[in-house]
């Protein structure tokens, strides 16, 4: 999960997040091929875990979800993170450093900002 560099993959950050799920599911509805929801309430607060997956011997593709909460106060906050070809993985910045094999200091670091989650708000 993590390279000789100590710069986390992209399953290293999933993992982060599920740790970070709250104590108590909640019940999810609807159904869709490639996506998977789950939420989770943990003291004032709710987690939506969402999953796009590819089916088998299918390329993943970008689907549009709308996620609808029944019965909830108004959010005061909300925010998204991302583990996907663009957030939270360094391998395009590996490659487009020529593909280094051996890395020096500048590298490495931006190779660890370029794997973390960033928070990013939502309206």
């Amino acid at each position: 999960m993590l390279n000789l560099h100590n710069i986390a993959k992209p399953v290293y950050r999933e993992f982060e997040l599920l740790h970070r799920l709250g104590n108590e599911q909640l019940n999810v509805e609807g159904e869709h091929d490639t996506v998977s929801a789950w939420a989770f309430r943990k003291d004032r607060s709710l987690t939506m875990m969402l999953v796009n997956h590819a089916m088998p011997g299918k390329r993943i593709r970008t689907i549009e979800v709308a996620v609808h909460f029944l019965g909830a106060p108004q959010p005061r906050r909300c925010y998204v993170e991302r583990v996907d070809e663009a957030h939270a993985n360094p391998r395009a910045l590996w490659e487009a450093m020529g593909k280094p094999t051996y890395l020096d200091r500048v590298q490495v670091e931006q190779l660890k900002k370029a794997s973390e989650l960033v928070k990013k708000e939502q309206r």
